[in-house]
């Protein structure tokens, strides 16, 4: 299987997480967690890639950043083991919406918990679309049909 952008990307998200120093935030009403750059997520399109991932790319195909809906009840009721990362956004951003505070943001264990995190939702990502048959060409075809409307 030839490698394309989101494959090379989804193989190395929480490093380009961390390099672009992206924002981790999760909106309790909405349950939805994201992992972005606000300022350039803002005019991204969404392309969801999974039942519950999401992937934010701009409008030259870059990416931008990764959401998963309901990431509470319904990424973490199937894996369990996940059951605490909720608690880790304490400090308030934006009415509903929490981000971890910069202090924790750098623990080791936090650091440790999302590079986890992160290795799951790839799992989930490629067991959903690739393992199911769904080329990777046609993915990056829907996700250029997505940024040129």
């Amino acid at each position: 299987m030839a490698k394309t952008g989101i494959i090379t990307f989804i193989d190395h998200i929480s490093e380009i997480a961390k390099k672009e120093k992206w924002t981790k935030a999760y909106d309790k009403r909405l349950d939805y967690f994201c992992w972005t750059n606000p300022k350039e997520s803002k005019n991204a399109r969404l392309v969801k890639i999974s039942n519950e991932v999401l992937i934010y790319f701009n409008s030259k195909g870059l990416i931008r950043g990764i959401g998963v809906e309901y990431l509470k009840n319904n990424f973490i009721e199937h894996n369990p083991e996940y059951k605490d990362l909720t608690n880790l956004f304490t400090k308030r951003a934006d009415e509903g919406v929490f981000v971890i505070p910069k202090d924790k943001e750098k623990e080791k264990k936090v650091v440790d918990k999302f590079d986890d995190f992160t290795k799951e939702l790839v799992k989930e990502i490629k067991i959903e679309n690739w393992d199911n048959k769904q080329s990777p060409e046609a993915l990056e075809k829907l996700v250029s049909i997505a940024i040129s409307n």
